[in-house]
């Protein structure tokens, strides 16, 4: 049986795609559309998509670079908000690389 699809780097592109869409999702709910990475981290626990604080920042750094959210530092905490790109990725709009794309009735 050939796992190949199953090595830790393609599980953890999978993952970090999964993560992005939660937390663009997450912001889009918001009524602020911002959030703090300390909360964003217990949501993608919550969502069994959680990992190491440094994991988590690099996630938010990430999607800063795509121009999805942008990041500011508060307090010593990453806050994030999401831009107009953020929403209409975490919609189903616009499609970019590094973050899956939403089904139709999405649960994140």
């Amino acid at each position: 049986m050939d796992h190949s699809a199953n090595t830790t780097p393609f599980l953890q592109s999978l993952k970090a795609e999964h993560r992005a869409l939660a937390i663009l999702r997450m912001l889009n709910r918001e009524p602020s559309y911002r959030s703090n990475e300390r909360i964003i981290g217990a949501w993608l626990e919550h969502l069994a998509l959680g990992g190491l604080a440094d994991e988590i920042r690099q996630q938010l750094d990430d999607l800063a670079r795509f121009g999805v959210i942008r990041l500011e530092k508060v307090e010593g905490l990453l806050l994030a908000t999401l831009t107009e790109m953020g929403s209409d990725v975490a919609n189903g709009r616009r499609v970019i690389d590094g973050v899956l794309r939403p089904f139709p009735d999405e649960h994140y």
